[in-house]
C-alpha cells in the first residue's frame, strides 16, 4: 500500500525501490486526501506508473479517499468517475480509520488476488 496523498508528483520516476514494489504487488490501494486535489492527481500518476511497470492496461486496485469529515477539495463524483475509468472500486473514509481501509482493500480485491488478473 502506498499513501499517494503524501507523495510528490514526480515520485515514481526517481524511485527504483518503488518500481520494485510495483513489480512484486498483485493488487494496489491508492489513497488520496479529499481535502487536497493534487493528491488525486498523484494517485492518477501512480496508477499510470503501475500500468507502465506491469505492462498491462488494467490491474486490480481500489481508490480510497480519506478525511471525508473535513472540507472537501475533491468531490465523491470526481473520484468515483476516475475509479470507474480504472475499472476499480472507490471508497471514502474518515481519516482515523486506517485499519478499516486495509480490511476493505483486502476484501474488495480478494477476487483479484485469487488469480483473476486479466479482463
Amino acid at each position: 500500500m502506498v499513501d499517494t496523498a503524501g507523495i510528490g508528483n514526480d515520485f515514481a520516476k526517481s524511485s527504483l525501490e518503488l518500481v520494485a514494489d510495483i513489480k512484486k504487488a498483485d493488487a494496489y490501494l491508492l489513497v488520496y486526501d479529499t481535502t487536497a486535489e493534487e493528491t488525486l492527481t498523484h494517485a492518477k500518476n501512480y496508477f499510470d506508473q503501475i500500468l507502465q511497470v506491469k505492462g498491462r492496461d488494467w490491474v486490480p486496485a481500489t481508490l480510497v479517499g480519506t478525511k471525508t469529515d473535513l472540507k472537501r477539495a475533491v468531490t465523491t463524483e470526481e473520484a468515483a468517475e476516475l475509479a470507474h475509468t480504472w475499472g476499480c472500486p472507490h471508497l471514502e473514509v474518515i481519516h482515523n480509520l486506517q485499519s478499516l481501509i486495509i480490511r476493505l482493500f483486502i476484501s474488495s480485491n480478494l477476487k483479484f488476488t485469487l488469480g483473476v488478473f486479466a479482463r
